[in-house]
């Protein structure tokens, strides 16, 4: 690793910069050398301050990141460009940047494509790290684990507030209401959600309906249902077929599956 890496932040939000440049302040090594708010700046910006390490949003004014990271490697090719987004975006497909197997790749098949070098994280099991740690591993003493951001809810859902919101009072309400000990307790009792608030979790009543409660459906031929829906789902998602065609292919495979 070397002694630092120095960084460029570009995305038209700037409360999302400043929360990148805070998380990334935390490590001594990493060094933080300029913002851009649009694709076009970010070119220019790199251009001059070669920055080791690009962070660009994909959704930007006057060019997006898929060209804006082009146009930028072709003047500083030794910098790396790592792209986010938050959104599904189907032209990381369409352009190459995603390999289409991301919309159905199961644990393995994601793990394959780590431990090539072909990605930048993964989300997998324990069993993994002594596969990455082999001898003729190519990311061999290159990987390295952290937790999940955020951490889990123990039942419930996370509720977030979108940065674009025009209603961001309104939004916090709702989430106060949510997430208050009589809106959780009703929401248990009803569809049998686990509350988050823990003191909830001891109360007799909420304990007695989920003594009773099972996980999901438990059938045999559970891997050949999820088989028959993640083809169908992901041709969808990919446009190779409309997903009305998609849905009734998959009933009509999952109704086979259900008679024999």
């Amino acid at each position: 690793m070397p002694d630092e890496i120095t960084t460029l932040i570009v995305d038209d939000h700037e409360v999302v910069r400043e929360g990148l440049r805070l998380s990334l302040s935390r490590a001594a090594h990493i060094r933080v050398i300029g913002e851009a708010s649009d694709g076009a700046s970010a070119v220019e910006l790199a251009a001059r301050r070669r920055p080791d390490v690009v962070i660009m949003d994909v959704r930007m004014p006057r060019m997006d990141a898929l060209e804006a990271a082009t146009r930028l490697l072709e003047k500083v090719p030794d910098s790396t460009v790592l792209i986010f987004t938050a959104y599904s975006e189907r032209s990381l497909l369409a352009r190459g940047l995603s390999p289409p197997l991301v919309t159905a790749a199961d644990e393995e098949l994601t793990r394959r494509e780590f431990g090539a070098g072909r990605a930048v994280f993964l989300r997998n099991w324990p069993y993994a790290r002594a596969l990455f740690e082999a001898a003729g591993s190519p990311v061999r003493g290159r990987v390295g684990i952290a937790p999940l951001p955020g951490g889990g809810a123990l039942g419930g859902a996370h509720l977030a507030i979108h940065a674009r919101t025009r209603f961001p009072d309104a939004a916090w309400a709702l989430v106060r209401h949510l997430a208050s000990p009589a809106s959780q307790r009703a929401i248990a009792a009803a569809v049998g959600l686990e509350p988050t608030r823990p003191q909830l979790l001891e109360d007799p009543e909420l304990r007695a309906i989920f003594a009773g409660a099972r996980p999901r459906p438990v059938t045999p031929w559970y891997q050949t249902l999820s088989a028959t829906l993640q083809p169908e789902l992901s041709a969808a998602i990919l446009g190779l077929k409309p997903a009305s065609e998609a849905l009734a292919d998959a009933e009509r495979r999952l109704a086979y599956c259900l008679r024999r």
